[in-house]
């Protein structure tokens, strides 16, 4: 999409209601506030892809610690913490 191109989004006649009565509530556009929740949920959810991509990066590169082991050692700990 080119900067300020035109999005066309269904929205449910309730949504489109709230939409339009915090549009006015709030002096701005529903466009405005449109975009500013689309730019907010795609940053959300790129952090989120981001993340899962990174952790299949360190399992395939043999950077991840298995759960058994972190259990053992821990409760390891914890059976020191007890004595």
């Amino acid at each position: 999409m080119k900067e300020d191109e035109t999005l066309s989004v269904p929205l449910a006649p309730d949504l489109e209601a709230k939409l339009d009565a915090l549009a006015y509530s709030t002096q701005r556009t529903p466009s405005v506030i449109a975009a500013e929740a689309i730019a907010r949920y795609v940053m959300q959810e790129t952090g989120i892809v981001d993340g899962i991509e990174r952790a299949l990066a360190d399992e395939r590169a043999g950077r991840l610690t298995p759960h058994s082991s972190v259990k053992t050692e821990a409760d390891a700990i914890l059976a020191g913490c007890r004595d």
